[in-house]
């Protein structure tokens, strides 16, 4: 796996966060209740306190409807959303 710098991390967290406000979850615990996570992992995870790891992070993008590409580099848009 790559190591990421802090900021990218943050960034990362970031786009996790949003993916999973926008997908509806408005509390990480309700996302992590919904699909069977563990709570203390994701938060580190959405805390840019860890790096996503690429299985994971493939199962938090389909989860949220956004690209594996999205959550790493913010490239690419939300899967599945209805053009206004």
């Amino acid at each position: 796996m790559r190591d990421w710098t802090p900021d990218e991390l943050k960034s990362i967290a970031d786009r996790l966060r949003r993916a999973r406000i926008d997908a509806g979850y408005d509390k990480a615990s309700d996302a992590v209740r919904k699909f069977g996570w563990g709570y203390s992992r994701y938060m580190n995870y959405e805390n840019g306190e860890r790096a996503v790891p690429p299985k994971q992070a493939i199962l938090f993008a389909a989860a949220f409807g956004v690209t594996v590409d999205y959550i790493y580099f913010g490239k690419g848009s939300v899967l599945n959303k209805a053009e206004g």
